[in-house]
């Protein structure tokens, strides 16, 4: 389990951030640094060229591999399919042969070879090979580890740590925590934080790399949103053709409810012939149609995006969107080939998917005003779900499973609203009406609860509240409401250490 939960993390926050983060104060030989800024937006094959002849010297020559290692590894992060390029992945083993030979006297070979390590790990991790990912990954942290304690000046180790720091110290408390102990991984939020806050604010050729792993930093542990996006907007401004950091802005805008930029970002793209194909922003447009409940011109993207598709971890939740589309435009025929095509095709791979094959086999067709108000809720186009929900009376209600989902809208909204009082209240209410139901909306109120509690400080109330989650017993969000419960008792018990340590500092009270 817990390899599995650190493969998901390390795929889902590194893949987005490393590969901006080969090189920060020592920057690379002007050919190389060309050629990795070329790979960072996506245009991989100019990288290659770049990087085709052997270079002279072994820091150079580490440089050279690094960036051939990073183009590889950007290329399977981007492809649409479930296999890596015929021949990658015996160039990846050929690279880090190479890299192994160079004298380890000078930081270079040393630092890149443990980001070969990582790239070869994710990769591993992105085809479903967790048990390798998660030792080479190891080997990346500890090869990384030893660059810093023997060169303490060289800032991309600095960096690299910090990110491996964060990312083990966020690692939820499961009760296998000691694989990692076993794969010599230690993880330290704060002190992650400060690498990499270190790195941003130098004044060094590649400082917007770092401005962009600090800015998801900011966004996703500081929970900073406002912050991190202007760091991330100061990132991709002015580079129409960077189209991953473009992607990348838009989604971020997406989950913070702020469609019309994120739109806008779409639109500032310019792909080339010179770009990988790149199919996610089709993905990400037709989410953000069919939030806004413009089913014809979400079904237009998310059609092209299945045609091009052969990822079987992504195929159930395209035909559930798409069933949702042409059930919300009341084309039932084509509707229902999308509803029984969750069934056939595609595997689970993700939490949508499995919310959609979940779907399927409950057999319930949703009651389209609940619908289209979720959907204007993920969109944050708050005022027409408000309205959407006051229109629904509980007596055109069906099932137990929609009379909690009612409330667990109404709580959602106030909670965005900050009327704190009334979320508490209508989560709760949420609880007492699902009961039994095996759907989400219970174990979710359990977790906006629990967050309410810590805001508090209430720590013992949090940790009761995030430990009810993991009680509920299979339901469409089951994965990934435990694993976000495991992280908030992680944070639960960081805060009450923090707490004690202060309070042995402050002394005993005078009487």
């Amino acid at each position: 389990m817990m390899l599995r939960v650190l493969c998901k993390r390390w795929v889902g926050l590194l893949a987005l951030c490393l590969a901006a983060s080969a090189v920060q104060a020592q920057p690379f030989v002007p050919l190389y640094g060309q050629a990795y800024r070329l790979a960072l937006k996506l245009k991989v094959d100019s990288a290659r060229q770049l990087t085709a002849a052997p270079a002279t010297g072994p820091d150079i020559e580490a440089q050279r591999l690094l960036v051939q290692s990073m183009a590889d590894f950007i290329e399977c992060m981007v492809r649409e399919d479930d296999q890596p390029p015929p021949g990658l992945e015996d160039a990846m083993t050929d690279r880090l042969d190479a890299l192994a030979d160079l004298p380890d006297r000078s930081p270079w070979p040393n630092y890149a070879l443990g980001e070969a390590y990582l790239h070869r790990g994710l990769v591993l991790a992105r085809y479903g090979h967790e048990v390798k990912a998660a030792y080479m990954l190891a080997k990346a942290y500890n090869r990384t580890k030893e660059v810093r304690r023997r060169w303490p000046a060289f800032l991309p180790a600095r960096k690299s740590m910090g990110i491996y720091q964060m990312v083990l110290g966020l690692a939820p408390p499961l009760k296998d925590n000691w694989m990692l102990k076993i794969l010599g991984l230690r993880g330290d939020v704060d002190g992650g934080l400060a690498d990499l806050q270190a790195a941003a604010d130098s004044a060094n050729a590649q400082q917007p790399e770092a401005v962009l792993l600090y800015s998801m930093a900011q966004m996703y542990v500081r929970r900073q949103p406002e912050q991190g996006r202007a760091l991330l907007l100061r990132y991709v401004n002015n580079q129409p053709d960077d189209l991953a950091g473009l992607a990348l802005l838009a989604t971020v805008y997406q989950q913070g409810q702020q469609h019309g930029r994120a739109q806008a970002a779409i639109r500032y793209m310019r792909k080339d012939a010179g770009h990988l194909p790149f199919y996610y922003p089709l993905l990400l447009e037709g989410d953000l149609y069919l939030q806004a409940l413009k089913t014809d011109s979400a079904i237009v993207p998310l059609e092209k995006y299945l045609a091009v598709c052969s990822r079987k971890r992504l195929v159930k939740q395209l035909h559930y969107k798409l069933f949702v589309a042409y059930y919300l435009q009341g084309d039932s025929a084509t509707a229902n080939a999308h509803f029984y095509a969750i069934a056939s095709y595609g595997e689970v791979g993700t939490d949508q998917d499995r919310y959609a094959l979940h779907f399927f086999k409950r057999g319930i067709i949703p009651d389209k005003r609940l619908l289209r108000a979720r959907l204007l809720y993920d969109g944050g186009f708050d005022e027409r779900a408000q309205r959407t929900l006051d229109s629904v009376l509980p007596h055109q209600l069906r099932t137990i499973s929609e009379l909690a989902e009612v409330q667990y809208r109404r709580a959602r909204l106030a909670q965005r609203r900050k009327d704190t009082a009334a979320a508490e209240r209508l989560f709760l209410l949420t609880i007492s009406t699902g009961g039994d139901d095996p759907s989400y909306y219970a174990p979710n109120a359990c977790l906006q609860l629990g967050r309410i509690a810590y805001a508090r400080k209430q720590w013992t109330a949090a940790r009761s509240w995030f430990a009810r989650v993991r009680t509920y017993p299979d339901h469409e969000y089951k994965q990934g409401l435990d694993e976000q419960a495991d992280a908030w008792l992680n944070r639960v018990q960081r805060a009450e250490r923090q707490q004690r340590k202060r309070e042995r500092r402050a002394g005993p009270a005078a009487g």
